[in-house]
């Protein structure tokens, strides 16, 4: 009986183990099962040899001995021997590599907790940085708005005193002040870009424009410091050209700016500096444009070419000390050609003995080209001469000048020398010879036009000819030329700076919104310049008062400051459009007139409903292009003719009260329009060479002349003159007798008109 019950308890262990080996295969796989079926077979031989050891306690079944040893116990260990020694290794094995892969799982779990910690340590530092950004911004932004605001107050002080009766010396004074003023502008303009293109946050804002006026304006822009250095500068894009296209203007305009203001900066005086372009390539939407800007200046040396455009990098140490600049301008304009699609690189001048060419592509989105009229010829049958004119300005002019009808003659034409023209065009140099003008293509219809950039010096000049004659202001755009020639008598270039331009009237009233009390006093007197009459202006120095000014009147725009205290600019648009939408009138038009030009707050701006940024400090005529956008102004040009036409029936008058009858005025007017020319002509050359005698005698004719019976405003200017000659203070001398022609200008054009209408009315 016990060894039944033995043999009982060894199959029940060897089913058990039997049992736990097949339980544990289910988690192996086919690569670990080495021996495995010979393993199992062992325990399935084993237990059907124990079996039958149990059933041979049994008498009935005692004979099965030798099967159990035969077919049970011996197979099975010999399966098993065979099974285990082939499956053993393969767990050893398993036991390394589960080994292995625990310390793998382990050193994973580690370098997880480490790069957990990294994460932390990174999301502190992106907060810091993002914090550290946004503190920079809002520096940014408070320091571009702290000194933009005096600089506009400064900046716009100056251009209001361009029109005062200042001496020569303290117009210098003027010039230098506004061209410093200037000049720190542009330093602050580089040091805010470069902080932008630092944070990543430049962009480009693609609207449609005109290639074509965009040169001509930053030409103009640059004007005063090309002709402080007395540098020719000219712009020009071939007439034939297509012009309109769709990209950021202003940016071009910076790549201009900047390529320009340092090619005028090293260029000496009597040099050149040209801008010029057209397009390379053309797509079926886009069009790549080559630019070049050539100068006759020192040059840069071949091999400080490849730095030139690095940040804060300038030829060299000399150069630096000897020419102002953050050396910023270049590296700003390189990344701005490389957003466009384009390359910037410079070269030697082949076109000159000296200087350098600066050259950039751009791409430009096309615009659908407006078809030309080809048939519109505004100077047909014009003969035209053109004197001391040469280079890019010379293409310049023929290119228009021929497409508008003219025919043209040049100093190298093979043309008689006594011909005379219908027109003559001069180019007016600052180092030009006293007799610039040549008087031997010049007859009494002659219509003369003077392009230079000292426009008191050209009119001296131009005042001893006889015709309409025009002092246009260099550089010269083909819009400004052909007004120029068919309305002399009322472009605004026509006489020096201190005769009266044009009166406008706008369309609408004006609200202007700034918390300094400086500001609003300048914007008022800008907006008065442009032509709003005083009572189309109203103030308001902060955004409750505005509000009050809002509901009680209606306004076309609103100038609005951005940082003002209680109420900012952002508030104050978002409750004007309420309020205007309350009153059932059509939205208002505000323009944020600010300092904080950065992208955050252009955003801001748009986001707010405003239509528009002015940027802090502005200029006049950035000034007068945003108020063009949303006035329409009614030009008084009758009130010029009707000036000139009340002051020739003051000479009549004045003629006949003398006892003259109605058929010698005209002779008398000749008189006076030949010889009071050259009168000033002969006194401003006896002042310059201070001969006190010769100049004494002239001044006495001159006080003592018919005009200044005729013309009372000549009496005390002319005495002036006569006394400070007494005096031999010739620089008070020559300041009083350009008074006097200050005085005696409009004079001149009312005597030319009369002679001009009397002819009319005799023929």
């Amino acid at each position: 009986m016990s060894d039944l019950i033995f043999e009982i308890l060894n199959l029940a262990v060897i089913c058990g183990a039997f049992v736990f080996i097949i339980r544990a295969s289910t988690q192996m796989g086919a690569e670990q099962r080495r021996g495995w079926y010979f393993v199992i077979s062992g325990f399935i031989f084993l237990i059907l040899g124990h079996s039958i050891d149990i059933l041979d306690e049994f008498k009935q079944f005692q004979n099965l001995g030798f099967l159990e040893e035969a077919i049970g116990i011996l197979p099975g260990y010999v399966l098993l021997t065979i099974g285990f020694y082939r499956w053993f290794p393969e767990i050893v094995k398993l036991k390394k590599t589960e080994e292995k892969l625990r310390k793998v799982n382990d050193a994973l779990a580690h370098r997880m907790e480490e790069r957990r910690q990294a994460m932390v340590e990174l999301a502190k530092a992106r907060d810091q940085a993002e914090e550290a950004n946004q503190s920079k911004d809002a520096f940014l932004a408070t320091i571009s708005h702290e000194i933009r605001t005096p600089m506009n107050i400064v900046l716009g002080m100056l251009e209001l005193l361009k029109d005062a009766k200042l001496n020569q010396k303290y117009r210098e004074y003027l010039h230098l002040s506004a061209t410093a003023g200037k000049r720190l502008l542009f330093l602050i303009n580089d040091l805010l870009d470069f902080a932008q293109i630092d944070r990543g946050k430049f962009t480009l804002d693609h609207r449609d424009f005109d290639l074509r006026k965009l040169m001509d304006d930053v030409t103009m822009i640059l004007s005063p410091l090309a002709s402080a250095k007395g540098v020719e500068l000219t712009a020009h894009i071939s007439s034939n050209l297509p012009t309109a296209f769709r990209g950021d203007q202003n940016r071009i305009g910076q790549i201009f700016t900047n390529l320009i203001a340092n090619a005028i900066k090293f260029t000496p005086a009597g040099g050149n500096v040209d801008l010029h372009g057209g397009p390379i390539t053309r797509y079926k939407d886009k069009t790549e444009f080559l630019f070049e800007i050539r100068d006759t200046g020192v040059g840069i040396p071949e091999e400080k070419r490849g730095d030139i455009f690095n940040r804060f990098t300038q030829i060299d140490n000399s150069t630096s000390r000897n020419h102002e600049g953050t050396g910023l301008g270049l590296a700003i304009s390189k990344h701005l050609v490389n957003m466009m699609n384009g390359e910037i690189g410079i070269d030697t001048n082949i076109h000159a003995e000296t200087g350098s060419t600066f050259h950039f592509t751009i791409t430009l989105e096309n615009q659908p080209q407006s078809i030309r009229n080809n048939s519109d010829l505004p100077l047909e049958g014009y003969k035209i001469h053109l004197h001391d004119c040469e280079g890019l300005q010379l293409t310049m002019l023929i290119d228009h000048l021929e497409k508008w009808g003219a025919k043209i003659h040049t100093e190298d034409s093979n043309n008689n020398t006594q011909e005379r023209y219908d027109l003559v065009i001069v180019n007016h140099k600052p180092d030009s010879s006293e007799d610039f003008i040549p008087l031997e293509h010049l007859s009494e219809d002659s219509q003369l036009v003077i392009l230079t950039d000292l426009l008191d010096e050209a009119w001296d000049q131009a005042a001893t000819c006889v015709g309409p004659i025009t002092c246009l202001q260099k550089p010269v755009s083909s819009e400004r030329l052909l007004n120029a020639i068919l309305n002399p008598q009322i472009e605004d270039h026509n006489y020096s700076h201190s005769v009266a331009k044009n009166h406008i009237t706008p369309e609408g009233s004006i609200l202007i919104v700034d918390d300094q009390a400086t500001n609003l006093l300048l914007t008022k007197a800008l907006l008065e310049k442009i032509g709003f009459p005083d009572d189309a202006i109203d103030i308001a120095d902060s955004g409750k008062k505005a509000l009050e000014l809002l509901a009680n009147n209606s306004y076309k725009l609103v100038l609005l400051d951005l940082r003002m205290p209680n109420m900012d600019g952002f508030q104050t648009a978002q409750a004007m459009a309420e309020l205007t939408q309350q009153k059932d009138e059509q939205p208002l038009s505000i323009i944020a007139f600010t300092g904080d030009i950065t992208k955050k707050s252009r955003r801001k701006c748009t986001q707010a409903g405003m239509v528009g940024v002015l940027a802090k400090p502005t200029s006049l005529s950035d000034l007068r292009a945003v108020i063009k956008e949303h006035f329409t102004f009614t030009l008084e040009n009758e009130r010029r003719k009707k000036e000139l036409v009340g002051q020739s029936n003051d000479l009549s008058t004045a003629l006949e009260s003398m006892g003259l009858p109605p058929e010698n005025h005209r002779e008398v007017a000749e008189v006076l329009a030949e010889q009071l020319p050259s009168l000033l002509k002969s006194l401003n050359s006896s002042i310059l060479a201070e001969e006190e005698e010769q100049a004494r005698a002239t001044a006495h004719v001159l006080k003592g002349s018919m005009a200044n019976v005729l013309f009372p405003t000549l009496k005390d200017p002319s005495i002036q003159v006569h006394k400070q000659i007494k005096k031999k203070e010739w620089q008070r001398a020559k300041d009083e007798l350009r008074n006097y022609r200050t005085i005696l200008n409009p004079i001149m054009h009312s005597i030319q008109y009369y002679l001009q209408n009397s002819t009319e009315e005799e023929l």
